[in-house]
């Protein structure tokens, strides 16, 4: 049996919110809301998957605008919306 020797890929904060062009502390609050996915390793550093970059781009999309259509599917909380950038 043979065994990759390499580190799994993955985004630190900095990295991730380069990446997405989103501010760090606004990524660490969609992950507090449970919009991104992270990790978190022994000192509590943020470590994202490269397809959490996809959902990031979906949610900036969201709050663009762009998928307005989103509201009849999905009922955001207050908290969501104003995370969002969208109004009520």
């Amino acid at each position: 049996m043979t065994f990759a020797m390499t580190r799994p890929v993955r985004l630190d904060l900095e990295s991730f919110a380069r990446a997405t062009g989103l501010h760090p502390d606004m990524v660490r609050r969609l992950v507090a809301l449970g919009l991104l996915d992270a990790k978190r390793d022994r000192n509590g550093e943020l470590w994202f998957a490269p397809a959490e970059v996809a959902a990031a781009a979906r949610l900036q999309r969201l709050r663009a605008g762009r998928l307005a259509v989103v509201e009849h599917v999905w009922d955001p909380t207050p908290l969501e919306l104003m995370v969002l950038g969208m109004r009520s």
